[in-house]
């Protein structure tokens, strides 16, 4: 039997939230652990490109082509397909997955572990589960959210709103990096010397009411810089 570790990850059928976690997954690599992900199947050539073995929500039979463009319309199928409310098909999945597998640990979207944090973590038990936030809190919502799960936000907490910063233990706020070999995704500073940040609003970001206050913070810290 193999003594290699294997990770699941779990993230959402959409981009935004998948690529962002590549280069965690390549880090656990390099520290030989084997990376699986549980995520839409259309998704497979672009993580096996990566090196990636990939774990399908949906039979193929079930996906369709408009579900590329939209998450929420994956999510509701996925709800669908099971008979069930999709955190209880959720943890049937990952049930699953590990009767199959000899799976070390869990890591999921931050998303998954809001909504269905004490499920997963009721049902994982002893099995390691840590969440990766790639989008900041909902500035909507100023409540601590569930810390079920510990979490890493994908950003410096000095680019959050300081009232709405987490302090936590279980919280933590990591600085990104773009992953080694994918220089098509850097971008060089223009004064070759200092830091550039490439900063992403989702297409709901202005639904919320401290957009404005969240961009302000950014633009302040940009200021900051010199160059």
């Amino acid at each position: 039997m193999s003594n290699v570790k294997t990770i699941l990850f779990l993230t959402p059928p959409e981009l935004g939230h998948l690529l962002p976690t590549i280069g965690v997954a390549k880090d656990l690599v390099a520290q030989s652990f084997r990376v699986v992900y549980l995520t839409a199947g259309f998704f497979v050539p672009l993580l096996a490109a990566q090196g990636f073995e990939t774990i399908a929500l949906l039979p193929a039979d079930v996906e369709d082509v408009s579900m590329r463009r939209s998450g929420w319309s994956y999510w509701y199928a996925f709800g669908e397909f099971n008979g069930l409310p999709r955190g209880l098909a959720l943890v049937r999945r990952i049930r699953e997955i590990l009767a199959r597998h000899d799976i070390y640990g869990v890591v999921v979207d931050a998303l998954f572990a809001d909504h269905y944090g004490q499920d997963l973590h009721s049902y994982l038990g002893t099995i390691p589960c840590f969440a990766l936030a790639i989008t900041l809190n909902n500035w909507d919502n100023r409540n601590l959210q569930s810390t079920v799960i510990p979490r890493a936000y994908l950003c410096p907490a000095a680019f959050e709103i300081a009232d709405l910063r987490q302090f936590h233990p279980q919280v933590h706020y990591a600085e990104p990096s773009i992953f080694e070999g994918s220089t098509d995704l850097c971008m060089s500073s223009r004064a070759g010397t200092g830091p550039e940040v490439l900063v992403a609003f989702g297409t709901q970001s202005v639904m919320h009411s401290h957009a404005a206050s969240r961009i302000s913070v950014l633009t302040e810290l940009a200021r900051s810089f010199s160059d």
